[in-house]
């Protein structure tokens, strides 16, 4: 038997031993090396890259002809490996997920799904345009008129607001929509529905609109959604099920992964309509399969064909001509203006840096870290002293806390994220560090991160709260949760987090670390969410070469829907 490569992790490994033996029956024993390199390469695109498939290229420098092989056959055909006819070779399951994804979004595109136009103009020229921007208003417009839509949103561009505004009109001209705010995550869950709180109290509305809007902004995830089944991958709601709702909006999409936005497609009603709210420049989710930064990827935004632009023009100037036929054209609608106040001078620079590390503009967010720029701070070595006095400080709110109410809204002050878990600059060695720096205040309460699902006591991978003797809390998006601390399922200290734990996350202040350039382990995509996490202050502790070296290395799209499509 040939040995698998030592670079492949243990869980890879594991893995590709398993399905390797189970595929191995059906082949002629000269075909098992063949056939063990394809599920190597395949498993580790999947576990390291979070990539579904491998391309033509990469199945060719293994071998001329996958069909060989009994294990693989076409798209037509009922193999667990599926070549397509892009040559692009999938495990079926996968293959068929992206496959009713791409199939969705092209019939949606057909439907002439549109309410009353001609109210939804008049109402919104009289009551709404002056509380939203071009953009703003553009996206609007679309969302009435097509059954799908997608926000492409960046720090300060005023997603919440756009949204609040969105649904106000609808609810004008339709008043028994039925509409459900989502998000991946708890956190997330949690944090859209403060931001449509406080969005709705900057409004003048009337006394039955601000109610009926305070019923819509109950949010929740979207494993509470679909209703999760004890044991089971599948959800209560599916497509002999639906959902009741006429529109479901998702906040942080692109933190979604492939079976999961199936299963929320599939579960729509026909009629119902959809908003996916994102950051594309933000990490694609770590299980893989990145469905919105594909699709965001692939389309021209803002750009609408010659029937759609003449309607759209009645909401917002800003509308521009595609001569694209993609089923994308006149979905993707980008927010572009920055709503920061003048007077937030910190809050201006981390968008500005948010801005030069989407852009690939490595040199000069050096340079504007390492300017002494307010809301921005470079510490050049983590062995510097003030770095465990910046620690403690920002720890302080949580470390003095008397009651869980304290505690949840101190970790929202400050929070250290790293590009990884292991290692000097790794999770575990920063909680060590952060832990150490206040140990002389109180410290009643510690922050935990959840490491695993489990529906049994409604917690989720990522959702974070404290621990306090044999008690847990955790923070909904209604209240204050309290929980034995033994029920909880498996998690670790959260002085520090992955950057990819932080995405949906938003902390006053952040200290990010930065490990050393040629180490390679933090990419563009990394650093973006990194900084974007901070409303008020950003902290870079690390050599500042590791900034270019992080910008100049992108992720690559993990997704083959497009292409289905």
């Amino acid at each position: 038997m040939n040995p698998l490569p030592e670079n492949i992790s243990s869980h890879a490994q594991d893995l590709t031993r398993a399905l390797f033996d189970f595929f191995a029956r059906k082949e002629k024993k000269e075909r098992h090396p063949v056939l063990r390199n394809l599920l190597h390469k395949l498993v580790s695109m999947q576990i390291d890259n979070g990539r579904g498939f491998l391309t033509l290229e990469e199945t060719g420098e293994i071998t001329e002809n996958p069909l060989g092989l009994n294990a693989v056959g076409t798209e037509r055909e009922h193999c667990p490996l599926v070549i397509t006819t892009q040559g692009n070779l999938y495990f079926r399951k996968s293959y068929e997920y992206e496959l009713g994804i791409a199939g969705f979004f092209a019939a949606k595109t057909e439907e002439d799904n549109s309410l009353d136009l001609d109210k939804a103009i008049h109402s919104f020229e009289e009551n709404l345009k002056d509380n939203v921007d071009e953009h703003q208003a553009l996206f609007i417009g679309q969302a009435v008129m097509k059954p799908w839509s997608i926000l492409c949103v960046g720090p300060g561009t005023g997603k919440t607001r756009t949204l609040v505004v969105l649904l106000i009109l609808l609810l004008e001209i339709e008043p028994d929509f039925h509409i459900a705010m989502v998000a991946p995550t708890g956190k997330a869950a949690y944090r859209l529905q403060q931001s449509i709180e406080d969005a709705v109290k900057s409004l003048t509305l009337s006394e039955a609109l601000t109610s009926r809007l305070s019923v819509v902004a109950q949010t929740s995830t979207l494993h509470r959604l679909l209703g999760f089944v004890r044991g089971s991958v599948d959800f209560l709601r599916n497509a002999t099920n639906p959902l009741p709702h006429d529109l479901i909006v998702v906040d942080e999409a692109s933190m979604i992964d492939l079976p999961l936005m199936a299963k929320l497609l599939d579960s729509l009603k026909p009629t119902a309509r959809l908003i996916l709210s994102g950051d594309a420049d933000q990490l694609s989710p770590v299980q893989g399969g990145g469905v919105f930064n594909a699709l965001v990827k692939a389309a021209e935004t803002n750009k609408f064909d010659g029937n759609d632009l003449t309607l759209l023009k009645r909401f917002s100037s800003v509308a521009g001509e595609s001569s694209s036929q993609s089923p994308l054209t006149g979905h993707v609608v980008s927010l572009e203006q920055s709503h920061r106040q003048d007077t937030d001078q910190a809050g201006e620079n981390i968008s500005e840096l948010c801005k030069l590390i989407k852009e690939g503009q490595g040199e000069y967010a050096k340079c504007l870290a390492l300017g002494g720029n307010p809301g921005i701070e470079m510490i050049s070595s983590v062995k510097d002293k003030r770095v465990e006095k910046l620690i403690a400080d920002g720890l302080a709110e949580l470390g003095n806390a008397g009651n869980p109410e304290q505690a949840i809204q101190g970790l929202r002050k400050f929070r250290i994220l790293c590009p990884h878990n292991l290692g000097k600059y790794g999770v575990e060695q920063w909680n060590h560090k952060a832990r150490s720096s206040i140990q002389s205040l109180g410290n009643q309460f510690s922050p935990v991160v959840i490491q695993k699902n489990d529906y049994g006591v409604d917690l989720f991978n990522g959702d974070d709260g404290v621990v306090s003797g044999d008690k847990a809390f955790f923070s909904s998006a209604n209240d204050l949760r309290e929980i034995s601390k033994v029920r909880l399922p498996s998690y670790q200290d959260a002085f520090a987090l992955s950057i990819h734990r932080s995405q949906g996350s938003e902390y006053e202040s952040v200290m990010i670390v930065l490990p050393p350039p040629e180490a390679k382990l933090l990419n563009r995509e990394l650093l973006y969410v990194a900084v974007s996490r901070a409303k008020k202050e950003v902290i870079l502790v690390g050599d500042p070469e590791s900034i270019v070296s992080a910008v100049q290395q992108e992720a690559e799209v993990q997704c083959g829907v497009v292409e289905l499509m």
